[in-house]
């Protein structure tokens, strides 16, 4: 149902009538696009770059691979500072 939405919001961004802001490609083939389809399928494709080099590099395998935090893995907080909160 999501994807339908998503479908269905990409179809009614890309008509010229649905905003106020459009833009006129100056080559082939010269589609007239509004201004909110370039933002919402330029933040799509700038989400997909961002999340595929989050995985692929950096911290990210390990995170993905849930191999940040084990239960042997040390605290920074030690165990005599707890605040227990009751109930009343």
């Amino acid at each position: 149902m999501l994807f339908g939405a998503l479908i269905r919001t990409v179809y009614d961004d890309w008509h010229p009538s649905f905003g106020n802001t459009s833009w006129l490609m100056p080559f082939w083939p010269h589609w007239h696009i509004v201004g909110i389809f370039i933002l919402g399928v330029g933040s799509m494709l700038l989400g997909a770059v961002a999340d595929d080099s989050a995985i692929q590099g950096g911290a990210g395998p390990a995170f993905f691979a849930a191999m940040c935090w084990t239960a042997s893995t040390p605290t920074s907080c030690p165990k005599t500072h707890v605040i227990c909160f009751t109930a009343g």
